[in-house]
């Protein structure tokens, strides 16, 4: 009976020890270098730097091409445009503590707009807690999974 609970016991502490505490407050989205484009539409490009201030390693799921999917404007009208792919396939990035990982975002400018005031939110999916994403719902990953919000970003054209 003894060998019983002690493996239970065993078994229980393992799983958590390998499950993430995600909270908002353990991470930070950081945006910086915008950079404006007007050649055939309007675009801003920024660098989305996601840094982990907790003190266990991150591990969230992304995609080889379509990773822009699982970041969001704060505005209607405003969309991250995401790149051309051959080939889409689900990744996991590792982050340690106090590391980061940046990515370049292009988000579309509205048409009649001249000054934006908008945050970029990315979300946390831990690769556990999900099959497979075949088709991307923002809803329902808006819904089920943490989202860390940017610092407000203020672009003039």
């Amino acid at each position: 009976m003894k060998k019983y609970l002690f493996l239970i016991l065993i078994i229980f502490l393992v799983g958590k020890i390998r499950s993430q505490d995600l909270k908002e407050s353990n991470y930070e989205l950081v945006i910086e270098n915008p950079k404006v484009f007007t050649e055939h539409k309007k675009i801003v490009r920024i660098d989305a730097i996601l840094i982990n201030k907790s003190k266990d390693t991150l591990r969230y799921l992304s995609r080889s091409c379509s990773w822009s999917n699982f970041y969001e404007v704060d505005r209607n009208r405003m969309l991250i445009d995401l790149p051309a792919c051959d080939k889409d396939v689900e990744t996991i990035v590792t982050l340690p503590p106090g590391e980061s990982n940046s990515v370049k975002l292009d988000v579309n400018f509205p048409e009649g707009k001249s000054i934006l005031n908008f945050k970029i939110g990315m979300h946390i999916v831990d690769p556990k807690s999900i099959k497979k994403i075949i088709f991307f719902n923002h809803t329902e990953i808006s819904q089920k999974y943490i989202i860390v919000w940017s610092n407000k970003l203020k672009i003039k054209l």
